[in-house]
């Protein structure tokens, strides 16, 4: 129902001077309102189980099932220390970079707007230990949007690491299960 009708939006929107720009996908997380290029994200649904995977990274929620495989799942939330202790959201952003998925949990998707690309400024004012995650600021009204670059962590070395070795125990499982059937 929500996708059905962002994608209605996105459809007008083309046909208007607002479509000087490119299109982004606006979430909530924490009551702030985030955006990611659109061109990145590969779907959104409402959030399904998440099986919690043993990880180093606190901001590593576990994984979910996807067209027979597993995906790594992403707290944003804790990634981006909006709220330390919270695992919740409802909705799912499935991202996708060639062949590799990684989905985040966020609390709401808000709308898609086409951004002019002038109005993003990437300058970050403040240094942090996951400043590559943030591609930089925009205004939408009166509220201030955070842009982020998701794409940047599909590639980092610790994410991959464990996508990595999920993947290796999912092929083993998968494996050890077709002997068996």
């Amino acid at each position: 129902m929500l996708k059905n009708a962002l994608t209605t939006k996105l459809k007008k929107s083309k046909k208007t001077k607002e479509a000087k720009g490119d299109p982004y996908l606006i979430f909530e997380l924490g009551k702030r309102a985030y955006a990611v290029p659109l061109d990145t994200v590969y779907r959104f649904e409402e959030r399904t189980s998440i099986a919690k995977v043993p990880s180093s990274l606190e901001f590593f929620q576990g994984v979910v099932t996807y067209l027979d495989d597993f995906v790594g799942v992403l707290n944003l939330k804790k990634a981006l220390k909006i709220d330390k202790g919270a695992d919740s959201g409802d909705v799912l952003i499935l991202f996708k970079n060639q062949s590799t998925f990684l989905a985040a949990v966020v609390d709401d998707i808000k709308d898609i707007r086409y951004i002019p690309n002038g109005s993003i400024k990437k300058e970050v004012p403040i240094e942090t230990e996951n400043n590559e995650i943030f591609h930089g600021f925009s205004r939408i009204g009166k509220e201030i949007v955070t842009h982020l670059d998701i794409k940047s962590w599909i590639g980092r070395p610790d994410i991959s690491k464990i996508l990595k070795v999920i993947s290796e125990h999912i092929n083993t499982y998968k494996k050890n299960n077709d002997k068996i059937a």
